[in-house]
């Protein structure tokens, strides 16, 4: 945390990324509690208000976050960090942790915390663990300051990450995100918080589209080849059907030789 305090001109100290820690964390709540209240005035149910905060924030991702890069980076704006971590990074990063927290928010809401069967806890807990192993591992790959967008500001041309699980899919902390929201209403069982997950589940296929044309224009042609060979939420089919294609040219090579 140290790169995001410093691009922030903050002083390095315990207290001013426990200070950017809190900011995350009551941003994320304002969105949560925003949610909510938009969703009882409107009288619209939980659902359609999700979808709508969904379609909002691949907006934020696919255009408006990209233009506000633009204009900072390619004008060599000073403080272009600081500019765009207070107007698009962290009610964008906050928006996406209240997205993905709100099967477990209406728990809260109802007090119902309790799984509805055995089968549903044990599968909801298994997707749940390999959800945060994504995150994780994303994490030791990326860092903090990666997570945060923090090199696509600092340097002209970032390289692309392609170690540790950045090697196997492209996305692991917004689908392993994803999948542990997902795990927590398969744990919980019951609507609506089920289906707020099955909605969050839902959204990962747009996600990978904007997030995709959003990283070609950062990193250029260099992410389009990195995304050829690296699958962007299935690791495992990715490398099966590598493992397949190397597997026929060496048959195929064979038949040649006899």
């Amino acid at each position: 945390m140290d790169e995001i305090v410093g691009a922030l001109g903050w002083k390095s100290s315990v207290w001013s990324k426990g200070l950017l820690a809190l900011m995350i964390l009551v941003c994320t709540l304002v969105f949560l509690l925003g949610s909510y209240w938009l969703e009882q005035t409107l009288q619209l149910g939980p659902y359609p208000v999700q979808i709508i905060i969904w379609i909002t924030f691949l907006f934020w991702l696919g255009y408006l976050f990209p233009l506000h890069h633009y204009t900072a980076v390619g004008s060599r704006m000073v403080r272009s960090y600081r500019s765009g971590f207070y107007r698009h990074i962290l009610p964008g990063i906050c928006l996406n942790f209240a997205q993905l927290l709100c099967p477990l928010f209406y728990a809260v809401i109802f007090m119902d915390f309790w799984p509805a069967s055995l089968p549903f806890a044990v599968v909801g807990l298994m997707m749940m663990a390999i959800g945060s192993l994504m995150i994780l591992l994303g994490l030791h790959s990326l860092g903090i300051a990666g997570a945060m967008f923090i090199r696509e500001y600092q340097e002209a041309s970032p390289n692309i990450i392609s170690q540790g699980i950045y090697g196997l899919m492209r996305h692991p902390l917004f689908t392993g995100g994803i999948l542990t929201s997902f795990g927590t209403a398969v744990f919980l069982g019951r609507n609506p918080s089920l289906t707020l997950g099955f909605i969050n589940l839902m959204v990962l296929p747009a996600f990978v589209v904007v997030e995709d044309k959003r990283c070609g224009r950062v990193f250029g042609t260099s992410y389009r080849e990195y995304s050829q060979t690296v699958g962007a939420v299935l690791p495992e089919l990715h490398w099966i059907s590598s493992r397949k294609r190397q597997l026929l040219t060496r048959i195929m090579s064979r038949r040649h030789q006899m």
